[in-house]
């Protein structure tokens, strides 16, 4: 028999297949966790369908505050970031802020997924701020827009608002890991509006494609990429792509913050658009979207994604 480095040729097979093998079983293993996780989801939709629009939403808002928090541990790095940002900060006003930033989210989940009657009650939102005039502007020259936001309320009411008034806005999305339920999540994103594009290398020239040609995009831009600059926000350092000001210099396109601002009744939304934000460095630029952003959550600290994990260094 054949030895290779002290080691037969066909232990070594043996042992490549057992190795397959085990990659194989974890594979199949996840394939299983996520379709339970896919089904329980689809199975919680589905009982929130059965009720009217108002208490279903109200009910998303209890499922993350009661039954998601505590198992995925957010109120933990929820006062975690609070903590780092507002030290001093009572604790009271610390568990609101923690408590209303996860009902904001459920009711979001809720919503997102409900998109027939979501968008019913948000399309008809008024239009808010000063850059509304720079959308009507930019959309009779057949100027691209990019329309710039962050977890924040929610960011889907003022596309709904934008598409109902003949804007056609498209947006670039983040796959979301559990594949079996991603096919649900694009499906609902492309009934608020199309077209929607994949982070993947095709979906990315395609979206690009869409912006270049005088379409209106949207862009989530708060969360920490370790390729990105090390800018401010909140007053903390953490690092932040640069990619949608470089978008808006290369294709001349306007660069708009945005904000789907929840109302006290936890059901409708203000839709703003900020003034745009002047072309120059995109570092400059990114750290503006930055700062519009911060104060957008010190106004309305309860409606931003708090879990994320957006300070890192």
């Amino acid at each position: 028999m054949e030895e290779r480095g002290g080691t037969s040729y066909s232990t070594c097979r043996i042992q490549g297949a057992i190795e397959m093998k085990s990659v194989s079983e974890r594979s199949i293993q996840t394939d299983i966790s996520q379709f339970s996780v896919n089904l329980a989801l689809r199975a919680f939709l589905a009982l929130a369908e059965k009720m009217p629009y108002e208490k279903r939403v109200g009910m998303g808002g209890d499922f993350m505050r009661r039954l998601v928090a505590p198992v995925a541990g957010l109120r933990r790095r929820i006062h975690s970031n609070l903590g780092l940002i507002y030290p001093d900060m009572d604790a009271r006003e610390r568990n609101r802020i923690c408590e209303q930033c996860l009902v904001n989210f459920g009711r979001l989940f809720v919503e997102n997924f409900n998109t027939k009657e979501f968008v019913e009650r948000v399309s008809s939102a008024d239009l808010f701020g000063p850059g509304v005039s720079h959308l009507e502007r930019a959309r009779a020259t057949g100027r691209p827009v990019l329309l710039i936001t962050g977890h924040f309320g929610n960011y889907e009411a003022p596309r709904a608002a934008l598409v109902k008034r003949g804007f056609k806005v498209g947006g670039i999305y983040r796959e979301m890991n559990n594949r079996f339920f991603n096919r649900l999540y694009v499906k609902k994103l492309e009934h608020i509006g199309e077209p929607v594009y994949p982070t993947d290398k095709k979906g990315t020239r395609a979206f690009i494609k869409f912006v270049r040609s005088g379409g209106f995009a949207i862009m989530l831009n708060d969360q920490y990429s370790s390729r990105g600059e090390l800018l401010n926000f909140m007053g903390r350092p953490t690092r932040t792509m640069l990619s949608a000001a470089r978008i808006a210099i290369n294709y001349d396109a306007l660069l708009v913050p945005f904000y789907g601002i929840r109302k006290n009744n936890g059901l409708d939304f203000e839709a703003r658009f900020e003034t745009p934000i002047p072309h120059g460095h995109p570092r400059d630029m990114t750290q503006a979207l930055n700062d519009n952003l911060e104060s957008m959550v010190r106004k309305f600290p309860d409606q931003w994604f708090w879990p994320h994990r957006r300070w890192k260094e």
